[in-house]
């Protein structure tokens, strides 16, 4: 008998959206995707930065972390980076409200025009930057490996993620952590959301830029039709899954 009938997956605010690829991926695979985001000890060769350049000037976005760039990437991120570790108490995005959150960065300074910042410290250091190339952007965060308190991510580099991937994600999924994919055809959307907790989820599933013709929304696993709102080009459904349960959803 399996004495682990259950096994949680991981879950991502952003839904399965990510695909993997290494640092031998040509720019021909490269500029199939909006946004490149380097993660993990990634050696930054010329060759690499080469390809990651004529991305982001083709209209691409890379987002990488200190850790992973150095003082010599200057013409690449914008920034002249120093090597050492400090400690930031707060941070603020655009110099909104003062966040209270401490973790390691690396101070910078912009070295032209065509860099802003986005978040900084309460002493004005940066800690994410947008530098233009081309038609697109490297935007950097200068905490190293995006890494905050026990391992999860720093606010400014979460803010960061957050604002690169709303302006492009077709489907938004609010409520508790959960496991979320979504795929599309000919005038359809396709919807699952994987509970992978001991207790029912309840959420709000929504769909960006709905066809104007779309006329039902179904559940594929039972066959019922659920209602949902339209609202500014949007489709939004209340769902319930129970425990360890799926929804697949259907619009067409």
């Amino acid at each position: 008998m399996d004495p682990s009938p259950y096994r949680p997956m991981g879950d991502s605010r952003w839904g399965d959206v990510f695909d993997i690829l290494t640092i031998e991926a040509e720019i021909e695979i490269l500029n199939r995707y909006k946004v490149l985001i380097l993660l993990g000890q990634i050696e930054l060769t010329d060759n690499l930065k080469r390809r990651l350049i004529s991305y982001a000037r083709q209209g691409g976005i890379v987002v990488c972390a200190a850790g992973v760039i150095g003082p010599e990437d200057r013409q690449f991120t914008g920034l002249q980076i120093q090597p050492e570790f400090r400690v930031a108490r707060s941070w603020n995005w655009e110099n909104q409200t003062t966040i209270a959150e401490s973790f390691h960065y690396l101070p910078a300074e912009t070295v032209d025009a065509s860099t802003i910042i986005l978040a900084e410290t309460s002493t004005g250091r940066p800690l994410v930057t947008r530098h233009q190339l081309g038609k697109g952007a490297v935007y950097t965060c200068t905490v190293p490996w995006y890494e905050g308190p026990l391992g999860q991510f720093a606010g400014p580099a979460l803010r960061m993620i957050d604002n690169i991937i709303e302006p492009i994600q077709p489907v938004v999924v609010q409520g508790l952590p959960v496991e979320w994919l979504s795929t599309h055809g000919p005038a359809r959307r396709i919807v699952l959301v994987a509970n992978h907790n001991e207790q029912e989820w309840n959420g709000l599933v929504t769909v960006r830029n709905i066809p104007e013709n779309t006329k039902k929304c179904v559940e594929l696993l039972t066959g019922k039709v659920i209602h949902f709102e339209t609202a500014n080009n949007q489709a939004t459904v209340k769902l319930k899954i129970p425990r360890f349960d799926i929804r697949i959803l259907r619009w067409e």
